[in-house]
């Protein structure tokens, strides 16, 4: 049987979390990751700047919660409700890139100026 405690407690040999028994998996391998970035900034003058960043992350072994069997039961009775079980399981693999652009500037002047 999956023994559960209160939210987010472990005890024995199964968790509950969000009114679902949450049951180890001793085939769960850790996430992986790889990440890669590169950067360009220009200077204009003292006053402004841009700033040009692009990344590459390689996801392996990802990992999310799922239906799953515990002591061979997909299900078991909580506080009298049948609840089915899951567990963290590994997903497969994802790739993840992007880019962002970002432009500073000196704006102390527009708005500490005498000129009206």
């Amino acid at each position: 049987m999956c023994f559960v405690a209160t939210s987010d407690q472990i005890i024995g040999e199964c968790a509950f979390f969000n009114r679902f028994p949450v049951s180890p998996n001793e085939k769960l391998k850790p996430k992986f990751t790889n990440n890669f970035e590169i950067g360009l900034t220009k200077r204009f003058s003292n006053k402004a700047q841009i700033s040009a960043i692009a990344f590459y992350t390689i996801l392996k072994n990802g990992i999310s919660r799922r239906y799953f069997t515990h002591l061979d039961q997909d299900s078991i009775i909580y506080d009298g409700v049948l609840s089915k079980v899951q567990a963290e399981v590994n997903v497969g693999e994802a790739s993840i890139y992007g880019f962002s652009v970002n432009f500073q500037s000196d704006v102390s002047t527009i708005f500490l100026s005498d000129h009206p």
